[in-house]
């Protein structure tokens, strides 16, 4: 009888010593549940998200267009608007643009930053008598602006970032020069030229547009 009453001691001891190493404390709460991202899901939250930031920026540049349309600029000049995703973001950019006869002014160029429209930081404000902006080639992001001097043309390739348009890369085509193609003030070959600013046959140029109320209905909210 003691020898059954030993070995129930022991097996109750060894039960107690599992217990203790194996030991978990007790659930007080629930646990947080898991939400599981399907596809549909995600396509619905960003397509709310893309309509409430379109609502937003269309109401914004209509607002900055109607208040251009009302200020005088230089005499004989009048503001125009080009529309264009510098950033590829979905939710493009406006340049407002001073011309007349004479020249184009790439004047100001706006933004949607943290759900602000803001005025960029940019050195696009240039005087132009011949050239314009062009999308980059293959229609990759950011844009360049082009101006023409006689036989030289100078070429400015920009790129978005925050509240910035920044200048990355510079070009110069002078047509009577030994070199006449350079990237950064170094001599390239024709190829490596095209490569950065594109085949001048192929370039697609941002057509620029008159502050009217049909252009900001078909042009901005019908983006």
């Amino acid at each position: 009888m003691k020898k059954y009453i030993v070995i129930l001691c022991i097996i109750v001891a060894l039960m107690a010593l599992t217990g203790c190493y194996g030991y978990s404390p007790p659930i007080t709460s629930e646990p947080e549940p898991i939400i599981l991202y399907t596809s549909e899901y995600v396509h619905q939250e960003t397509t709310r998200d893309a309509r409430v930031q379109a609502v937003d920026w269309q109401e914004a540049y209509a607002q900055k267009l109607f208040y251009y349309a009302n200020t005088s600029g230089e005499s004989g000049t009048k503001w125009q608007f080009i529309l264009h995703d510098v950033n590829q973001n979905s939710i493009p950019e406006l340049f407002l643009v001073l011309t007349c006869d004479e020249y184009i002014d790439h004047r100001a160029v706006y933004s949607i930053v943290d759900g602000d429209v803001i005025r960029l930081k940019t050195n696009v404000s240039i005087k132009i008598a011949e050239g314009g902006l062009y999308i980059p080639a293959n229609g990759a992001p950011g844009i360049i602006l082009v101006r023409y001097a006689g036989v030289v043309g100078h070429y400015n390739m920009l790129m978005l970032a925050g509240s910035t348009l920044s200048l990355i890369t510079n070009g110069d085509m002078l047509v009577l020069a030994d070199d006449p193609y350079r990237i950064n003030a170094h001599p390239v070959s024709v190829d490596e030229f095209v490569y950065v600013f594109g085949s001048r046959d192929e370039r697609v140029w941002l057509t620029l547009h008159e502050i009217t109320e049909a252009n900001i209905s078909n042009i901005i909210f019908g983006w």
